[in-house]
């Protein structure tokens, strides 16, 4: 006949078997869900959401958080918001082409500079993630979705936009945001690009949205779709530029000086130094048009430097 004592230390030795027969199980069914969740989380680059960690395995489970922040963000994904970057946009496209009908639309944030200016860089990237998040949860959104650069979000619509769709989407878009209990009012510049004669070569329609988007820029109501023949503008553009420190050093441009005479005397005591430009192939450029491209392009420097040198050469020999 078995002792109680003996009883006793059956029963005690059964159910430290039994905890560490449960407890094993757990164990088993953490890693078999922690394999499962690794390759989702390595492509989404997030952190890993695990509601219990044995105690076992926490240096494991801190060590796969720290490998997981230090990754890359995935080729054609944008690591702030989620959405695809401009290689993702571009795979995702030419998997779609020819592209024969819908809408494709640019769009950014007035003077985003300035949040991150004002607001620092942390606000600024709290307020993209939420532009994000409210292109995402557009009713009847497009097909496509991807974030260009800084603040510039990329759309295509497989239906046909028409301007007053395009003025109904701004003004969702800028309905105030909330961040960190701060209320936020932007305004969204908008170019568009209608694609039933523009679906043969991706390069040309970035190229046309891009143009789009700068003519909003400068217009009242910020927002301007590509018209036919807008091409020639940007390329005479890009040659200008592009010319522009040839014409430097082969005399193409040059100065005049106007008098500034004294009413009361009638002498001359000041003259006004004027930049001209004589190209082979555009013949004579306005100073109005090639000024702000060199500011643009940042070559106002070079221009200026050789316009003071000029004019010091001038008074020299007067």
């Amino acid at each position: 006949m078995i002792g109680p004592w003996l009883l006793s230390i059956a029963l005690i030795t059964v159910f430290i078997l039994l905890l560490w027969r449960r407890q094993r199980q757990k164990e088993r069914r953490f890693i078999k869900r922690l394999g499962m969740q690794l390759d989702n989380q390595i492509k989404a680059r997030a952190p890993l959401e695990l509601p219990w960690v044995p105690v076992a395995f926490y240096d494991l489970v801190n060590s796969l958080e720290k490998l997981l922040q230090a990754l890359p963000p995935p080729v054609g994904k944008d690591k702030l918001t989620g959405l695809a970057n401009r290689v993702g946009l571009k795979r995702s496209v030419t998997a779609l082409m020819p592209l024969q009908q819908g809408t494709m639309v640019l769009l950014d944030i007035y003077r985003f500079r300035y949040v991150n200016d004002l607001f620092g860089f942390a606000f600024g990237d709290q307020l993209l993630k939420q532009m994000a998040d409210r292109l995402l949860g557009l009713q009847h959104g497009p097909r496509l979705l991807a974030r260009m650069n800084e603040d510039e979000f990329l759309l295509y619509f497989e239906q046909q936009q028409t301007e007053e769709d395009l003025h109904r989407l701004r003004g969702r878009l800028q309905v105030p945001f909330d961040i960190d209990g701060t209320p936020v009012s932007i305004r969204i510049q908008m170019g568009y690009l209608d694609l039933h004669a523009h679906h043969t070569n991706l390069s040309l329609m970035l190229r046309r949205l891009d143009l789009a988007l700068k003519k909003a820029r400068n217009s009242r109501d910020l927002l301007a779709g590509y018209q036919t023949g807008e091409d020639s503008i940007q390329m005479r553009e890009l040659e200008i530029i592009n010319s522009l420190p040839k014409a430097l050093k082969t005399g193409q441009l040059y100065l005049v000086y106007q008098a500034k005479e004294e009413v009361n005397s009638g002498l001359c005591r000041q003259v006004e130094a004027l930049i001209r430009w004589e190209h082979p192939k555009f013949g004579a450029i306005s100073p109005a048009e090639f000024i702000p491209l060199a500011e643009y392009s940042g070559m106002i420097g070079l221009v200026s430097h050789w316009a003071l040198e000029q004019v010091m050469l001038q008074q020299r020999k007067w």
